[in-house]
């Protein structure tokens, strides 16, 4: 009798032992899936934000002092704004690309055009303005708010940072504006942004595309849907092509 009781006792704790050891596994392997953006993406990210705002600044020093050089004309302010965005590209594209290569993705050229805000120190009469002074917005990033998006339809992740806020030097804190800021993982690993507040750069959303690719069932007949679906998944997958295979 004892001895039938120990092997029982045995045999359930094996089991027990065992079911443990099944949700341990599965809650690890599910942790491990949804883990797509680590620790180390998170300080990498504070890094490429900091290094962006580093080469912002350079840019904005630069493009005053070459408007007051004469190297970037006055008069014309087409030919202005051209100018200052060409020298963005080359104080800050070119180099942020060197330190984090694949790193952004430009729209429909190579050239990825940055936010700045261009100035006159006269007077303007009529909304006349003739431009000889460059601005560049003050970022807070507000890494700590974030959240992770997972799309079902088009198996990729998303991390977004909605809150980032932006103003000009000369502007009051209550006219602070709030940007989002989001970016994606290459297979490889490499972070991209997907989504910048002042860079002109391709831009995904996975829960808008998904949103749009389920509200088709109610929106057309349902011997239209199939095909609907279809287009609409190929048209976001044409955007996708810009981008290397997502996590």
């Amino acid at each position: 009798m004892k001895r039938w009781l120990l092997v029982s006792i045995l045999f359930i704790t094996g089991i027990t032992l065992l079911g443990c050891g099944d949700e341990n596994s599965e809650s690890t392997a599910q942790e491990s899936e949804k883990d797509v953006f680590t620790e180390s993406d998170f300080e990498k990210i504070e890094e490429m934000v900091s290094f962006l705002d580093e080469r912002m600044e350079v840019f904005e020093k630069e493009a005053n002092k070459s408007i007051q050089n004469g190297t970037i004309k006055t008069g014309d302010n087409d030919v202005f704004s051209e100018s200052v965005r060409e020298l963005g590209h080359e104080a800050v594209i070119v180099p942020f690309l060197e330190k984090y290569p694949n790193s952004l993705v430009a729209r429909n050229s190579e050239l990825i055009p940055i936010t700045f805000e261009s100035t006159s120190s006269e007077p303007c009469g009529f909304g006349n303005c003739t431009y000889d002074k460059v601005n560049i917005l003050e970022v807070n990033y507000n890494l700590d708010t974030n959240e992770v998006y997972e799309s079902t339809e088009f198996n990729a992740s998303q991390l977004i940072f909605p809150e980032v806020q932006m103003k000009y030097e000369e502007q009051a804190e209550e006219e602070k504006e709030t940007a989002i800021m989001s970016f994606v993982k290459a297979e490889n690993g490499d972070l991209i942004f997907s989504g910048s507040p002042f860079l002109h750069v391709e831009t995904l959303n996975f829960k808008e595309y998904d949103e749009e690719f389920n509200s088709i069932k109610t929106s057309v007949p349902e011997s239209e849907v199939e095909a609907e679906q279809a287009e609409y998944k190929e048209e976001v997958e044409e955007t996708l092509s810009k981008f290397p295979e997502l996590q």
